[in-house]
């Protein structure tokens, strides 16, 4: 997992009352695993983490709303909305074994599994950009392609 920027906001409160889950890597156990892997018993997802650390009273909502690497082709998103409206929004963003490592694995890989670039992909940029446009709250916003 990597902060790009924390204005304070972290560490969360615990008097959450709505907090949202979203990304394409959030209830992704494939992506723990990075390019070169094992298979364990004990992966944990960003979701199952968060569900394990907030308060009683915290209501925890999920929707993935964003394919890895694939358009998203129904224009009824109900995870932009949600996003909007939550009191906190957690977006997981990132590749997996898919997209990246060893050139047979990277079945959705038009390099053979090689970046060249360090940009997520353009699905997740367009979704991350969308929440962005949607929001009414006054929470800063900080993204770098």
């Amino acid at each position: 997992m990597v902060l790009l920027k924390n204005n304070g906001i972290l560490p969360l409160k615990k008097d959450i009352h709505t907090l949202f889950e979203t990304g394409a890597g959030a209830a992704d156990a494939f992506g723990l695993m990075g390019n070169y892997f094992g298979i364990s018993d004990r992966y944990c997802t960003y979701l199952q983490g968060i569900i394990s650390k907030v308060s009683s009273g915290t209501a925890v909502h999920y929707r993935p709303g964003v394919l890895e690497n694939t358009p998203t082709k129904n224009e009824l998103n109900y995870a932009v909305g949600e996003a909007a409206r939550t009191q906190y929004t957690i977006i997981v963003m990132g590749n997996n074994g898919n997209l990246e490592g060893e050139e047979g694995e990277s079945i959705d890989s038009d390099t053979k599994g090689d970046h060249t670039s360090l940009a997520l992909p353009k699905s997740q940029m367009d979704y991350l950009r969308e929440i962005y446009q949607r929001s009414h709250r006054q929470n800063e916003w900080w993204c770098q392609e």
